[in-house]
C-alpha cells in the first residue's frame, strides 16, 4: 500500500490488487455468515447490498492497519463490532467510519455523542475502490467539545466538519495511554 500526503493534509492510500483481494476475503467473512443466519442488517444505504457496506468499511481499516501497523481485528460477531473497536493503537480503542464517496463538505458523524463510543474516530472515504482517503481523527472528548447537529436527510447528527479533525501523522505521536 502506497501513501500521499495531500496539499491539504489528507492522507490517500492506493491499494495493490493482492490487499483488495484481502478485503474481498474478509468482507465475505463478516457477511456470509449473516446471510446464512438471516442478519438483518440496520443500515440507512438503501442503494447498496451489506457486501458492499462491509468492503467500503474494510477498505477504511485496512488503510488504518497499514498505516499504522496493527492488525485488523476479525472476531467481529454476527452483529459487528457494536460500532466500538476497529484496531487497538498504543492502548487506545480505534473506530474507522469510512464512507463510499466524498461530500462537499464531509463530517464525522455519529447519530448521537454516545454513538461515539471509541477512544479516537477516524474518517475515511473510499475515493474509489482500491484508493482511500483519510480525513484524520479525533478523540471522543474532543467531539463533544466540537459537535455540530446536522440533519442529512435521515435525522439529526452530531458531527464535526473533517476540516477540524487532526492529521493522521500526529496520531503516529500519541503517547502510550495510560
Amino acid at each position: 500500500m502506497d501513501f500521499t500526503i495531500l496539499e491539504n493534509g489528507y492522507l490517500d492510500a492506493f491499494f495493490t490488487a493482492k490487499e483488495l483481494s484481502e478485503v474481498d476475503l474478509f468482507a465475505h467473512r463478516r457477511n456470509d455468515p449473516k446471510v446464512q443466519y438471516g442478519v438483518q442488517s440496520k443500515r440507512v444505504d438503501e442503494k447498496r447490498e451489506d457486501l458492499e457496506i462491509n468492503d467500503t468499511g474494510l477498505q477504511g481499516e485496512f488503510f488504518v492497519s497499514h498505516y499504522l501497523g496493527v492488525p485488523i481485528i476479525q472476531e467481529n460477531g454476527l452483529r459487528g463490532d457494536g460500532g466500538v473497536v476497529d484496531h487497538w493503537y498504543k492502548g487506545y480503542s480505534l473506530q474507522v467510519k469510512t464512507h463510499d464517496r466524498l461530500h462537499r463538505q464531509p463530517y464525522l458523524y455519529y447519530p448521537t455523542t454516545d454513538g461515539f463510543k471509541a477512544d479516537i474516530t477516524i474518517q475515511c472515504a473510499v475515493i474509489e475502490r482500491g484508493r482511500v482517503r483519510a480525513f484524520g481523527w479525533l478523540s471522543r472528548w474532543m467531539f463533544e467539545e466540537l459537535r455540530e447537529t446536522h440533519d442529512f436527510g435521515y435525522g439529526e447528527r452530531a458531527c464535526v466538519p473533517v476540516q477540524l479533525l487532526s492529521r493522521m501523522e500526529s496520531l503516529k505521536d500519541l503517547s502510550l495511554k495510560a
